[in-house]
């Protein structure tokens, strides 16, 4: 029988009779029915009620008909008579450092069953806030009343309340379970990083400080937070400190502590200690270099992947990598970010410039047109720098007391030798370090003078008479041989077709210079053949002794002087000596010799 209403007061019943046959329905309805019905009319019987944590007086049913306990819905752990409120079930409530834990959350009825609906519950901690722990599912929804999530201490330590939450309905549901985390401790203080590895000098400018970073870590690995450490340098010559404020530091929730190292007025390496104070464990960091961070004109090297790439003449895209290494003048890396720009003016493509990391970069030059009628192309690399002097004190700087010498170490503005004539022309190209300013004419020669930084504040007896930077350069020539050979001299040999008499016994031969086919490179000595070439020998009289096949390497001239030893045999007659010469997928060239004995 379902009552849908009934009205707030019994009314008054006219007969005996009447009210006899009510109370024999009502003893037919049962006792459930009363209650509904005394219910219905504001009766003192039993509420339906939120279960666990939110308001307790708001109807959490998720419904279904007939009302009753099993329409509530409360948060806790277990089920049935095992049902524990407001509480979670955790596989453990004392961990190590490091470790972790299940936290489990159910969702029952009135009765203890679990109920069939999806909740949505989110998990937190004030650890986990904080960035010293973690779940690995900080939302989850439940199935069949039945949520999970995995907690992982990071860095906590002590007691950490973890926390469930839902929403059902309009009700908040809540349930907790403590946590106890033992504390980590410190085996090794490890060196993260340093923000520049290379410093200048104190008071030339450039970078002149560095942030250093070092971690403590425990027995899992994890991070340990809020531990005293103190810092000191390996060394305080010139100077060197940590900045103020920094010589202690307190680990932060990733484990970490930090320092800023000052550069000092003396060039060398230099390194921090950090120093746990609770149990003197040290860790030390890398070198941290301090020197000028100028690259000098005798430290700035430029090198080439192939001199005489094959196929380059006649080939678009061949490709070259121009390298640089430049250092200053203790021999350490010129700063990172440096630019060192290129210029390939007769032939080729080259990328314009690159940034130097750990002192050095590289560009890639590419074979295209124009190509000058000698295939060769001069690479031109260039920076910012200081000239050379020779520091007869030994005090890394420019004084009274050193040599400067202008015939050998004043720098004019780089130029690149496009003739290879080891002096500039007009017309090839050079780099215009003044150009706009005021009677500025032309390629300007050196001024005579020192130029670099001012190292006034390393040393006050540094001199500085000129300007603080100079353009230093080198260059270096690649050549674009043909895959013709030709014998540009040919020592002993003779002709090809001449012949080569080995009666009298074994007989040396030698001097043969071979070039590719390109003449109008001759007034340099020719060019080679491409990288790879194959050159051999072999004989149909007699006998060759020693080496009969060469393979040609880097060069931007020539290669040679070849030369074998050939041995007569016990006949005497006539033969032929071939000389192959094969560029890289090329045809083979050919030529011989007669051999009499």
């Amino acid at each position: 029988m379902l009552i849908t209403s009934y009205p707030c007061k019994l009314a008054p019943w006219r007969s005996a009779a009447s009210r006899g046959r009510l109370a024999g329905a009502l003893r037919l309805m049962g006792a459930l029915v009363l209650s509904a019905v005394i219910a219905a009319c504001g009766g003192d019987s039993d509420s339906i009620t939120g279960g666990g944590g939110g308001d307790t007086d708001t109807d959490t049913s998720t419904g279904g008909g007939g009302g009753g306990s099993n329409s509530v819905v409360r948060i806790g752990s277990g089920t049935g008579t095992s049902f524990s409120e407001g509480s979670l079930s955790a596989s453990a409530t004392a961990l190590q450092s490091g470790g972790s834990a299940t936290i489990t959350v159910n969702f029952v009825d009135g009765s203890g069953a679990a109920i069939s609906e999806v909740v949505s519950v989110e998990f937190t901690s004030d650890c986990v806030a904080n960035g010293l722990a973690s779940f690995n599912n900080p939302v989850v929804s439940t199935v069949s009343g039945l949520g999970t999530s995995t907690y992982t201490s990071a860095g906590c330590s002590g007691s950490d309340q973890v926390t469930a939450t839902a929403v059902v309905g309009t009700t908040t549901l809540v349930a907790t379970v403590d946590l106890t985390i033992a504390a980590d401790q410190v085996l090794s203080v490890e060196f993260v990083s340093s923000s520049v590895a290379q410093l200048s000098l104190a008071g030339i400018g450039g970078n002149e400080t560095t942030q250093v970073v070092f971690r403590l870590v425990g027995a899992q690995a994890a991070p340990i937070v809020g531990e005293a450490v103190s810092f000191a340098t390996s060394t305080t010559a010139g100077g060197i400190t940590l900045a103020t404020g920094t010589d202690t530091a307190v680990s932060d929730n990733n484990g970490l502590v930090t320092t800023v190292l000052q550069s000092g007025t003396v060039a060398g390496p230099v390194s921090i200690i950090a120093t746990h104070d609770a149990t003197g464990i040290q860790g030390i960091s890398e070198d941290i270099v301090i020197s000028t961070g100028v690259p000098v004109a005798r430290r700035f090297s430029l090198a080439l992947s192939q001199f005489n790439p094959p196929r380059a003449f006649d080939t678009n895209g061949v490709t070259v990598t121009v390298s640089i290494i430049a250092s200053d003048q203790f021999g350490n890396d010129a700063p990172d970010g440096t630019r060192v720009s290129f210029v390939s003016p007769e032939s080729g493509n080259i990328d314009s410039s690159c940034t130097l990391v750990s002192g050095e970069c590289a560009v890639v030059w590419r074979s295209s047109s124009p190509r000058d009628p000698d295939l060769r192309a001069t690479i031109l690399a260039y920076t910012d720098g200081a000239e050379d002097f020779t520091d007869n004190n030994g005090n890394n700087v420019f004084d009274g007391a050193d040599t400067f010498d202008p015939a050998t170490q004043d720098l004019a503005e780089a130029f690149a030798d496009e003739n290879e004539n080891e002096a500039y022309d007009v017309g090839e190209f050079f780099v215009n370090a003044n150009a706009g300013d005021a009677g500025d004419s032309g390629r300007d020669d050196g001024d005579g003078v020192w130029n670099g930084p001012c190292l006034t504040g390393v040393d006050a007896s540094a001199l500085c008479p000129g300007a603080d930077s100079v353009t230093i350069s080198k260059q270096a020539v690649i050549v674009m041989p043909t895959d013709t050979a030709r014998l540009v001299n040919l020592g002993s040999f003779g002709a090809p077709g001449s012949t080569l008499d080995i009666a009298a016994g074994p007989t040396f031969f030698g001097g043969l210079v071979v070039a590719d086919s390109n003449t109008n490179a001759d007034s340099l000595g020719g060019n080679p053949m491409p990288e790879g070439t194959t050159i051999s020998f072999e004989t149909t009289n007699g006998s060759i002794t020693g080496n009969a096949s060469f393979v040609v390497r880097n060069a931007i001239s020539p290669t040679g002087f070849y030369g074998l030893t050939l041995e007569p045999d016990d006949t005497p007659d006539s033969g032929t000596l071939t000389l192959t010469i094969t560029a890289p997928g090329a045809d083979a060239n050919l030529f011989t010799w007669i051999v009499s004995d």
